[in-house]
């Protein structure tokens, strides 16, 4: 491994992370070293854009998902806090692909843990 790569860590852990985790990393390894990639400056520039929370608001907001829905996939959880959705339409299309029935309740609890650690 290349000392080149902020998440070698990470991906040896096999461990998603938040697009607002990622900016803290990418902003940290830019004070510890004289420059970054240039793919890192894309990375660090597209979540100085995107991430609407900070990391640690970001982790709490994946750790309420996956305690409130157990058979929810993590990166379902990490897309969601990434996206912030406001409507259960938005969380609907989030969740197309997983393998997840969820009633309109649950969707509804979805959208108050969203609402618990973000207001837009």
């Amino acid at each position: 491994m290349t000392d080149d790569v902020i998440l070698d860590e990470l991906v040896e852990e096999g461990r998603l992370v938040s697009l607002a985790e990622v900016k803290e990393m990418l902003l940290e390894a830019g004070e510890t070293r004289e420059e970054l990639t240039y793919e890192q400056k894309i990375a660090l520039e597209h979540a100085r854009r995107f991430a609407r929370v900070d990391a640690t608001t970001a982790a709490a907001l994946v750790k309420d998902l996956m305690e409130a829905f157990p058979d929810m996939e993590e990166k379902f959880a990490v897309r969601i806090a990434d996206l912030l959705p406001q409507h259960v339409d938005d969380v609907q299309s989030i969740l197309q692909k997983a393998r997840m029935d969820l009633s309109e309740e649950d969707l509804e609890k979805a959208l108050e843990i969203v609402d618990s650690h973000y207001v837009a």
